[in-house]
């Protein structure tokens, strides 16, 4: 798989993962805190390739801020300390340092169908997943 298409692979993973928990509880909709245009993986482009991996609405209420709106607003309502803290995910660590900006979306579902066992994992994962009501 292309390193430079590998965060997008992760987000779609992750799409189609809480599509089966949303699904499981009941939801109608995914909701999202993606920025357009705040980082690579959140392009137009790099968004439709993501969202073509669920069949759920896909809700962005931060779509058109900008990063110093979102930053106060988590501020004001506690979350910024969270989001702030030091870590490592998975994009950081295993993803190229300048990833894919404007992707096709059939190129990325091609290369997904390659790897056959990527479902069965995401519904070992689902299966094991914990949700908390809030």
């Amino acid at each position: 798989m292309p390193s430079k298409k590998l965060t997008l692979h992760l987000k779609r993973a992750m799409m189609k993962a809480s599509e089966l928990i949303a699904k499981k509880e009941g939801a109608l909709a995914l909701v999202m805190g993606d920025s357009v245009g705040q980082v690579a993986s959140q392009t137009l482009q790099a968004l439709a390739a993501v969202n073509s991996a669920a069949v759920l609405p896909v809700l962005r209420p931060l779509c058109g801020m900008d990063k110093q709106d979102i930053v106060d607003i988590a501020m004001k309502i506690g979350t910024h300390d969270i989001s702030a803290l030091p870590y490592e995910d998975c994009c950081t660590l295993f993803v190229d340092e300048h990833p894919e900006t404007k992707p096709r979306a059939d190129l990325i579902e091609k290369i997904e169908q390659g790897l056959g066992e990527l479902d069965g994992l995401i519904a070992e994962m689902v299966l094991k997943a914990e949700t908390m009501k809030i």
